[in-house]
């Protein structure tokens, strides 16, 4: 997650909407709030297992590994995601917020 927040915050500096100081400020923000990473590692065999399974990318399988981990239920918007979900032979928790 630090990494789609850095990159995310890079773009936004590259692109002149967000100053440095913003960013950086941003950045500073989420680091402080607390939250409990796992590591990807700790979910590769796991994500590797479910992107074979419902074809989707293994980036977006991590999601799908970590959310088991935790027991939580999986909150998806992207369509096709929702719909590999939705058709896996094992039980995901999955909360759908689709248009």
């Amino acid at each position: 997650m630090l990494a789609e927040v850095a990159n995310t915050l890079w773009a936004k500096r590259r692109r002149a909407i967000a100053t440095a100081e913003v960013a950086d400020g941003l950045y500073s923000v989420i680091e402080g709030l607390g939250f409990s990473f796992a590591p990807m590692a700790q979910l590769l065999d796991r994500a590797r297992a479910i992107a074979v399974a419902l074809d989707l990318t293994v980036y977006d399988s991590f999601y799908v590994s970590l959310t088991e981990r935790l027991n939580l239920p999986l909150v998806a918007a992207h369509l096709r995601i929702v719909a590999a979900v939705r058709k896996a032979t094992w039980p995901i928790q999955l909360t759908s917020i689709e248009n």
